[in-house]
């Protein structure tokens, strides 16, 4: 018992001069990582914002792509979505959806938010099938933006 008691309080006083000598550091390091730092990295030129999202959808100049699990699509997603998961890629794949989507119109991918990957796997994987660069999209705030912005919601099985 008294050598568990030591190895305790060794184990406080390390964390206690840890956390002093991080305190007064001239750049100490976070104890808390940001949001930011879990953000999936899009190129501003593929990113589209909540603003054009709303054009998109009210002119029905593009085609929504919901890459997140079927599941998901089911209890909800922006009307009229194809729902293509990230995940009907994997083993070099191609969705028989993708042939569905007319490459010459702009096609939005969307997921959960700004810390979901899939949209951007989706979106690199049309890239890469030929669709052009300037028309694949990538709606950064996702899913969620869309419902806190109080964007329409249909529910049902993929299309």
């Amino acid at each position: 018992m008294k050598t568990f008691l030591q190895i305790l309080i060794l184990v406080v006083v390390s964390i206690g001069i840890g956390l002093t000598v991080n305190a007064l550091a001239p750049e100490s390091v976070p104890l808390v990582a940001p949001e930011s730092q879990f953000e999936v990295a899009v190129p501003d030129e593929q990113k589209v914002a909540h603003s054009e999202i709303i054009e998109f959808y009210e002119s029905g100049e593009a085609i929504f792509v919901d890459a997140r699990g079927a599941d998901a699509y089911t209890e909800g997603h922006i009307p009229g979505a194809f729902s293509i998961p990230y995940k009907e890629f994997e083993d070099g794949n191609v969705p028989e959806k993708v042939e569905l989507l007319p490459k010459e119109m702009t096609v939005v991918v969307y997921c959960d938010g700004a810390d979901c990957h899939a949209s951007k796997e989706v979106a690199d994987h049309l890239l890469e099938l030929g669709f052009q660069p300037d028309l694949v999209k990538v709606f950064h705030g996702g899913w969620k933006e869309w419902l806190d912005n109080g964007g329409e919601v249909e529910s049902g099985e993929p299309l």
